[in-house]
C-alpha cells in the first residue's frame, strides 16, 4: 500500500514539474515573440508525453 502511495505522489510531482516546465518555456518563447508562447509550451508537452509513453511502453514490455 505504501509503495502505491509513493508511486502516486511521484506521478503528481512529475506532472507539476511538467506544468512548471511548460509555463517557463512559454514565458521564454513569448519574450522572443508573443505568438510563440503557448505554441512552444504545447510542443513541449506533446514531446514530453511521447517520451513518457515510450518509456512506459518499454517498462511494461519486460
Amino acid at each position: 500500500m505504501l509503495k502505491k502511495i509513493k508511486t502516486t505522489l511521484w506521478l503528481y510531482l512529475d506532472d507539476l514539474l511538467l506544468i512548471a516546465g511548460g509555463a517557463c518555456l512559454s514565458r521564454a518563447a513569448a519574450l522572443v515573440h508573443p505568438a510563440l508562447g503557448w505554441g512552444a509550451a504545447g510542443a513541449f508537452l506533446v514531446w514530453y508525453g511521447l517520451l513518457v509513453a515510450r518509456a512506459d511502453a518499454g517498462r511494461w514490455r519486460k
